[in-house]
């Protein structure tokens, strides 16, 4: 017997452009998903610049000081 099993862990964020090379992380209160699309009340306004997970994540690895273990580049 297989079972395919989905797990939401944590807030639901996005990192939203605020000037310059500055982001601000913010918490999203969400609703209904569908083929793609979420359902935002509340944490954006609308025509505000957001970043993908990825590109926040990229921007606050780049302020870091720390180099992590393997990586000599």
């Amino acid at each position: 017997m297989f079972v395919e099993v989905s797990l939401k862990t944590g807030e639901p964020v996005a990192c939203v452009h605020v000037e310059g090379e500055s982001f601000e992380k913010r918490i999203l209160q969400t609703g209904i998903t569908d083929r793609g699309y979420i359902q935002i009340f509340s944490g954006l306004s609308e025509g505000e610049r957001v970043a993908t997970i990825r590109g926040c994540q990229v921007r606050l690895a780049s302020m870091s000081t720390s180099v992590p273990t393997g990586h000599e580049h």
